[in-house]
């Protein structure tokens, strides 16, 4: 089942909210044919401005301080969970709702595949865990199941833990929801990003003072999505093809897939800047 809340259905993007109002609009074109209404009430609601089409994407630098951050844990189990939760969504783009809905059995060690077998639309894919990736996957679950977790029942546990209950000894659990991955990410970046403004403020350099303060700005904006939204700008930076990004990240439509073509704020910016030099 998917773990997802009321909440999360409030914070929809304006494109998921312009296609659900079609939909909606259709329904009532049919109810109206069909009698059962006698006026459209969606009639006067207008589509959401999307704004910059560009997916927000971060840099490698601040992938590598989330992912530092989730290695830093007090609890070596906690850290060992972070870090493959962390690494698993920085290489793979996968959702936050697919990676909480993963099992035992949906890794694949032998080939390095994961199954999402609840994506979008409730579609199933097989994703390529990439070596970092895999060896942080491997040093969890020598943790989390230290006699194997592809044996009988087992292998229909959830992948991830929790900790249940209050207090210092708090009983690992098996399960763990959407949100909880969102807070996770949110807290490691507000973590990592309250560090660099630290470091910064004991700088003298100007330049490089300002450059751990855009580099926390930066940390802070993380969410699980802009792990996904990053894997798919490098992968378009280094020319793939954008049937193998539609492939990876589970897209309907190469229409979809196709936004990531868009400029980002930053492009724009080194295109600025290119052209001022060539004066």
């Amino acid at each position: 089942m998917l773990h997802t809340t009321r909440a999360d259905q409030d914070e929809a993007a304006p494109a998921t909210a312009n296609r659900r109002k079609t939909s909606l609009r259709r329904l009532c074109q049919w109810a109206i044919s069909e009698g059962h209404l006698t006026a459209d009430p969606t009639r006067d609601v207008k589509d959401l401005p999307l704004g910059n089409r560009a997916p927000r994407a971060v840099s490698d630098d601040a992938i590598d301080r989330v992912l530092h951050a989730a290695g830093s844990s007090a609890d070596p189990t906690e850290a060992l969970r972070d870090e493959a939760i962390i690494t698993v969504l920085a290489f793979t783009g996968v959702r936050a709702a697919e990676l909480a809905n993963l099992i035992l059995a949906d890794y694949h060690p032998l080939t390095g595949m994961l199954r999402i077998r609840l994506g979008k639309g409730r579609k199933s894919r097989m994703v390529f865990v990439y070596r970092e990736a895999m060896a942080a996957l491997e040093r969890y679950l020598a943790a989390r199941c230290p006699d194997g977790h592809t044996v009988g029942e087992a292998a229909n546990e959830p992948l991830w833990m929790h900790r249940g209950g209050n207090g210092p000894n708090r009983p690992w659990l098996p399960g763990i929801t959407t949100r909880a991955i969102q807070n996770l990410v949110r807290d490691l970046a507000g973590r990592e990003a309250r560090q660099l403004r630290a470091d910064a403020a004991q700088l003298r350099c100007n330049d490089k003072r300002r450059a751990l303060d855009l580099l926390a700005l930066e940390v802070e904006s993380i969410t699980p999505h802009t792990f996904r939204h990053s894997l798919a700008r490098r992968m378009i930076e280094q020319r793939a093809d954008l049937g193998e990004i539609q492939a990876i990240l589970g897209h309907t439509s190469l229409r979809v897939t196709g936004m990531y073509l868009t400029p980002s704020e930053e492009d724009v910016r080194e295109a600025l800047e290119i052209g001022a030099r060539l004066r």
